[in-house]
């Protein structure tokens, strides 16, 4: 445990935090794109997407 300014520590440790953050919410979203992409066969254009047909 260590105790610091409250000030220092979000200088140093909070904003390594909201860096580390914002690459990993970056990776997920890129990651969920490319497997509703997958699924869907599709590249994000209604045009393009495949649709299942129902009982056939």
């Amino acid at each position: 445990m260590v105790r610091v300014q409250p000030e220092a520590f979000d200088k140093t440790v909070g904003a390594e935090f909201r860096a580390l953050h914002a690459e990993l919410m970056a990776y997920f979203k890129d990651t969920v794109d490319h497997l509703i992409a997958d699924a869907m066969k599709s590249d994000g254009d209604d045009e393009t997407i495949e649709t299942a047909m129902i009982g056939g």
